[in-house]
């Protein structure tokens, strides 16, 4: 039993401590594509890259969790006794991220705690836009 514990702590450890997020990038107009990372970390912000175009993006992102928390009981004529506990992890988060050149890319996203993915929307210096897939 021990052994077990042991591997599963591990292995949880190992899973937390992942290489973090890839970002892909896929323009509207033209379907050019991008790719990107966000190195996983503790908190709601951190350092992301973007390759697009040619051009290497770097900045910041900033994620504002959101979410509920709910809990529900019930009791009815015969001893039955039910409980409902519901949490949403979700929110918004937002990048802004440069090349060394001076170009910029904004991007804004959706991002869930539960499932570590999101979807988003970026834009460049030139108005181009470009949907935005995190995982």
């Amino acid at each position: 039993m021990r052994n077990t514990q042991v591997l599963m702590a591990t292995l949880i450890l190992w899973l937390l401590s992942g290489c973090g997020h890839n970002i892909s990038l896929m323009a509207r107009d033209s379907g050019e594509t991008g790719v990107g990372h966000a190195p996983s970390g503790w908190g709601n912000s951190g350092e992301m890259t973007v390759v697009l175009k040619g051009h290497t993006y770097k900045g910041k992102w900033v994620y504002a969790a959101g979410g509920s928390f709910g809990l529900l009981n019930t009791y009815g004529a015969n001893p039955t006794t039910g409980t409902v506990i519901g949490v949403s992890g979700s929110g918004i988060g937002n990048a802004l991220l440069r090349s060394v050149s001076g170009k910029s890319l904004r991007c804004e996203f959706k991002y869930s705690e539960w499932t570590g993915t999101g979807l988003g929307v970026c834009q460049d210096g030139d108005g181009k836009l470009y949907d935005m897939q995190i995982d």
